[in-house]
């Protein structure tokens, strides 16, 4: 199982060599039940190979599209934020905690966009 760095680096290398065979043959073993034991970010980049590939192996995007893909895939998202909570204290006395950050994601359709987090504690 591999880590979503590690598919990156798969991904990375075939787009600098162009070797086809090499990248299925590595992409299909770093990825091989990736749903049962990978992290939410290496199961999003795997789907998204694997539903590329299948795009390009049923004609429906042709290999330049196929590379830009993951070209794309590579880039880091703009769309990643932290958001974090400070609890101030009631007294002179008391330190400022950190509490817990939580990350949220951005996401674009054509005509919506969204934000989805578990929750988002403004600063105060």
């Amino acid at each position: 199982m591999a880590s979503a760095g590690q598919i990156r680096e798969i991904v990375s290398s075939y787009l600098s060599h162009g070797d086809a065979d090499k990248f299925v043959l590595e992409f299909s073993v770093a990825s091989y039940n990736i749903h049962k034991h990978g992290n939410a970010e290496a199961i999003r980049l795997a789907n998204e190979v694997e539903s590329r590939l299948a795009d390009l192996r049923g004609r429906f995007i042709s290999k330049s599209v196929f590379v830009e893909h993951l070209r794309d895939l590579l880039k880091p998202s703009a769309n990643n934020f932290v958001y974090m909570t400070f609890s101030y204290p009631g007294s002179v006395n008391q330190r400022a905690v950190l509490e817990n950050p939580s990350q949220v994601w951005a996401g674009f359709s054509d005509t919506l966009r969204a934000a989805v987090s578990g929750s988002i504690n403004p600063v105060r």
